[in-house]
This record gives structure tokens, C-alpha cells and sequence, in this order.
């Protein structure tokens, strides 16, 4: 179609386009026709988890190298959070903790206290990586630390594993990024150390695992140990900070005839840019923007640049390890 030719120039247009073939995913989804040009929501603040600061802030984002305390060690008694996921319907922040084993809630205007939803008599260990399905008021988080995901009540209860039909117990070892996609009832992962790739599933568990961006192609490396992820269900397009390789990355998803046949990766920004150690990421379409952290020590920054990897990046926070990033829209 029309639209998917568009997709495909505009990722020609960056840099080190790489073609991969990926395995055949049954979806229910056509071609639609063309339609006038959508005015996406600009982003208005950015909030993030400072995993060293044992916080988590929220910025403007026109006032840069300023932020407020929503949550922090001090006050609310956080520790090692190393994701967060946000529901701005209902005013609250989940969050995990990486090395103190907890999955945790809190108001987002920075009152009251935090509320532990699960830990490690719920068989937390090691939480890396957090999604929010508002629509069944269920959390999902990356258990690093047993190799599987996890889903339950956001008010709390009983945690249950995602069983995909996969050999051996693990379908992760390290991940930072978990992505819902209610769209198609997907849930995409990455993984940045034994399984290393982004994988994508059923979101109710079924089925198989299908690794839909790998370490090599035939045009060679394309990721190495990838770190956060944003959908762009819209554009059907993939975004991930890459760690290992020191690249911020986009992938197109051709999904035509009711099915995932192929995928286009593309370098967006990279070690000439100024990229070192990615982690967190985050999209805002409305200004065409691309957000991320970098987590090298003595180089902890935020920074950001345009979408189409046309532009400088600018540092717009400094002195944050984060590896989770969340933007808030003017339609929120």
C-alpha cells in the first residue's frame, strides 16, 4: 500500500538500513485507505526513574535541566527503581525495584505513600521492566531474576507467569523493556544479555516467542544488548535505545494481509551523534522528537533530538542513571 511504500522511504532515508526476515505472525488487521495526514499529541513532561538517585522526577519539557520529586528514598522510602509505568486516568505511578524485589505503586502528584503490590513472598526477584494494561487492571513486569514475565492485579493479590510454549524455564535473562500492545494483544520484550533480541508474543501468554529483531542479518549487526522499547502502533514501528552497540534504533513492522512478513531496522542516531550507552527512550510524534538517557558513569544525561535522526541531540537533564522514560501528552 500507499501508506506502508511512505514507512519504508522515510526509514530509507536514515542511516544503515539493514533488512531482516522474521517468522510469519497471524494477526487480525488489513489495509486501511489512505486518510488525511493525523495531528499527533505534543508532549508536554517527561518523567523518569533515577536508578542511582533512588527517585523518580517529572519535567517540563520546555524548562530543561529542571525536575520535581515525585517519589523518592527520602520520603517515600524507593529503592533501585529501575522502571516505571504511569496511568494518568486514575493518577498513578507502578514502579519496580530492582534490587530491593518489589513492584510498587504510588500517586502521581507525589502524595501519600508508596503501596507495595508484590514482592518477594509473591515470588518478585529481580524486577527490571514494567507495563500497564489499564483495560484489565493488570501489571505486567520483566522477573529478570526467574527468567519470566509476569502479570497481576494492579490493587495487588496473586502474581502469575506468563507460559509461553518455550523450551526450559526461562524466556528472558535481563530486560528493560515491555511494551503491551492492545491493538493486537501483543507484548513485546527485549533482552540485553543470554536472550539477547526483542522478542514478541501473545499478550495472554499462548503460543510461541518470535524473535523479531536479532543480534545479525545479512547486513550484519543489528542490535546487541537493547534496553527500553516504544511502540508506535500507528506507524508500526519499533524503537529501542540499544546499550551494547551505542545506538538509538527504530524498526518497521510490514504487516499486510492479516500477518507480520518482514522488518526493516534502521540506525537513528549513533556514536557520531554523541551516543554512548543508551537506556531509557521515548517518542513524541506531535514535536517530532526523540527522547533518551545515557547511563555511562560521569556521562548520566537525558537528552533529546529529531525523530528522523536529522538532528543535533541537546542535553536537556543531567545527573540521572534512568533506564525507563515516560512522556506525558497534552491529551492526558
Amino acid at each position: 500500500s500507499n501508506v506502508l511504500m511512505s514507512l519504508y522511504s522515510r526509514l530509507f532515508d536514515m542511516k544503515f538500513l539493514n533488512i531482516l526476515p522474521i517468522a510469519v505472525i497471524v494477526v487480525s488487521v488489513s489495509c486501511a485507505p489512505e486518510t488525511k495526514e493525523i495531528v499527533y499529541p505534543k508532549a508536554t513532561n517527561l518523567y523518569f526513574a533515577d536508578f542511582s538517585g533512588q527517585q523518580v522526577g517529572v519535567m517540563d519539557v520546555n524548562a530543561t535541566n529542571l525536575y520535581d520529586i515525585v517519589a523518592n528514598k527520602e520520603n517515600n522510602g524507593l529503592d533501585s527503581v529501575s522502571a516505571i509505568a504511569i496511568d494518568f486516568v486514575a493518577g498513578k505511578v507502578y514502579a519496580t525495584e530492582e534490587l530491593n524485589n518489589r513492584v510498587v505503586r504510588f500517586n502521581l502528584d507525589g502524595t501519600g505513600a508508596v503501596e507495595v503490590l508484590f514482592d518477594e513472598e509473591d515470588g518478585v526477584k529481580t524486577p527490571t521492566a514494567i507495563a500497564l494494561d489499564p483495560q484489565t487492571d493488570t501489571v505486567y513486569w520483566a522477573n529478570s531474576g526467574t527468567g519470566r514475565i509476569m502479570k497481576g492485579s494492579r490493587l495487588g493479590g496473586t502474581p502469575k507467569k506468563l507460559t509461553f510454549e518455550v523450551s526450559g524455564d526461562s524466556v528472558l535473562s535481563y530486560s528493560y523493556g515491555l511494551v503491551i500492545d492492545r491493538r493486537y494483544n501483543w507484548i513485546f520484550f527485549s533482552d540485553l544479555d543470554k536472550f539477547q533480541g526483542i522478542w514478541l508474543g501473545n499478550l495472554d501468554g499462548s503460543g510461541n516467542l518470535f524473535r523479531i529483531v536479532s543480534t545479525t542479518s545479512s547486513n550484519g549487526t543489528v542490535l546487541r544488548n537493547p534496553s527500553q522499547l516504544v511502540f508506535d502502533n500507528d506507524g508500526s514501528r519499533l524503537y529501542w535505545a540499544d546499550e551494547g552497540l551505542g545506538v538509538i534504533s527504530v524498526a518497521a513492522l510490514s504487516i499486510q494481509f492479516s500477518q507480520v512478513a518482514s522488518i526493516n531496522s534502521a540506525v537513528v542516531y549513533d556514536d557520531e551523534d554523541g551516543v554512548e550507552r543508551p537506556d531509557g527512550i521515548g517518542i513524541d510524534k506531535g514535536n517530532s522528537l526523540i527522547y533518551w538517557s545515557e547511563t555511562n558513569e560521569g556521562n548520566r544525561v537525558i537528552k533529546r533530538a529529531a525523530l528522523d535522526g536529522t538532528g543535533t541531540p541537546e542535553v536537556i537533564l543531567s545527573d540521572v542513571e534512568s533506564y525507563s522514560l515516560i512522556l506525558k501528552y497534552e491529551n492526558q
